[in-house]
């Protein structure tokens, strides 16, 4: 098996004046094989420059696949969840907790709201789900941490190890979804329960003041054009309600992949990769 020292070998023999070697710090390994790869890159940018592999002799049509399994790695492994992490567990909806809270204490057993008691209870069974949702994509982020630091402890990864950084992705992408579904959902009932405040004139009864104005707020359009455009993220928000969860899982995969998988054609791969396979390849296409 080839160590470490073949690829530092191979990069000096292919680097060109100006350039610089970065070896990746992880391995790919499949079956018996395991891959390294070597970047090389102009001294002023690191932007796709080129590329060696070893085993050197790899054929051509190994190139296409190990380039995009370390390319996918690279992104994998830069903490995209992050960010979606950081919203759940701060949660800057969590004032509707308060107000949830208020519905279920003044109005879900107040015999003046018979009339919106079904849709109280629908907002506070969203509410609940969208508070759930929030508490996976926090625990997703935890799987999703752990896995990427086994792979940086291990200095390796297996097409095991990438499907699940890819299924941990799409996991959080379908909690946030859904989460955001729950949101828009919320607003059917709020409405109800706002006009009915509204007809009955409760905005002057001092004990419903509060309740009132927050209602209002809820229930205003601003809000829900402002979550119909973040739900554009995540495609058609229609198709989306017509997926089971590992559908939407595979989806979310499929759209955070698309980009790479459509930039990395024969052509790229002859200009980027500097194995012989692969310039041996080019001037048989060029005969």
């Amino acid at each position: 098996m080839m160590d470490n020292k073949d690829i530092v070998t191979h990069a000096k023999q292919n680097k060109k004046f100006l350039e610089r070697i970065e070896i990746s710090p992880y391995r790919y390994r499949k079956g018996d094989v395991v891959y390294r790869r070597a970047h090389l890159f102009r001294i002023t940018t690191k932007l796709y420059n080129s590329f060696v592999f070893t085993p050197y002799d790899l054929s051509y049509q190994e190139v296409k696949p190990v380039f995009i399994k370390f390319d996918l790695m690279d992104w994998y492994l830069k903490d995209l969840l992050k960010k979606a992490n950081e919203h759940a567990i701060r949660d800057y909806t969590a004032s509707i907790y308060g107000y949830r809270s208020q519905l279920r204490s003044d109005v879900l057993r107040n015999h003046e709201f018979d009339d919106v008691y079904e849709e109280v209870k629908e907002f506070i069974d969203l509410v609940d789900m969208a508070e759930e949702y929030l508490d996976k994509v926090a625990q997703n982020y935890k799987q999703y941490s752990a896995t990427r630091q086994e792979i940086q402890r291990k200095e390796e990864f297996t097409d095991e190890d990438l499907r699940e950084l890819q299924v941990y992705f799409g996991r959080s992408r379908t909690f946030q979804f859904l989460h955001g579904k729950c949101q828009k959902e919320m607003g059917s009932p709020s409405r109800k329960l706002y006009e009915f405040m509204r007809q009955n004139k409760m905005n002057r009864q001092k004990r419903y003041e509060d309740l009132y104005m927050k209602t209002k707020l809820i229930s205003g359009t601003e809000g829900e054009a402002q979550l119909d455009h973040a739900l554009k993220d995540f495609g058609s928000y229609e198709e989306n309600l017509l997926l089971s969860n590992e559908q939407l899982i595979e989806k979310f995969i499929r759209m955070n992949e698309e980009v790479q998988y459509k930039s990395f054609n024969n052509d790229f791969i002859q200009r980027k990769v500097r194995n012989p396979s692969v310039r041996n390849h080019a001037v048989l296409d060029q005969s």
